[in-house]
């Protein structure tokens, strides 16, 4: 399981479709669920579609290399700006203990300078986000990364080529699981 995480506009989506397109045997999930409210019933929603996506990964797509463009992490990150804190759900953290221990999870940080995501923001007309919360919102990517338990690899697009995350993660894929 290869997931793809990092604020909007940071190259996340151009990563992904480059993994799509180069790695082999590939299956793209891109969960677009974006919360109603910070209801009770909206945050057990989420984490039920994030379970799910792992339970058919554990029974139908270990033989694949199921690419996530955006997973828990990002509700984590997003759930501040809906009003509330994913790590206090309980559902969450449990899905988070499940991830953790698995061996076959490769995760990959996206982030570039706040100049640029704003740049980027401006030039695609981005609506979710208003520019004054990159900030806020990149600190609490960087927060959430320091306190969840996988190795990622990190991805500047203005520094770093697609071509050289996608050996990065052959030869993890290689070396662990002799694919």
């Amino acid at each position: 399981m290869i997931i793809v995480e990092g604020l909007d506009k940071c190259g996340k989506s151009t990563l992904v479709e480059y993994l799509f397109k180069h790695l082999p045997d590939p299956i793209l999930i891109k969960n677009g669920y974006r919360p109603e409210s910070e209801s009770i019933t909206e945050r057990r929603k989420v984490v039920e579609i994030y379970n799910d996506i792992l339970a058919s990964y554990k029974e139908n797509l270990l033989n694949n290399n199921v690419i996530l463009d955006r997973y828990f992490i990002s509700e984590l990150v997003y759930s501040k700006k809906r009003g509330y804190n994913g790590f206090a759900n309980h559902g969450m953290r449990s899905l988070i203990k499940q991830i953790e221990k698995r061996n076959d999870v490769i995760l990959v940080y996206c982030k570039t300078d706040e100049e640029t995501i704003a740049y980027n923001f401006k030039k695609d007309k981005e609506e979710y986000i208003d520019i004054t919360e990159i900030k806020s919102l990149s600190n609490k990517y960087n927060e959430i990364m320091g306190k969840i338990q996988l190795p990622y690899i990190p991805y500047d697009f203005t520094m770093t080529e697609p071509d050289e995350i996608c050996l990065k993660i052959k030869s993890i894929i290689n070396y662990k699981f002799g694919k």
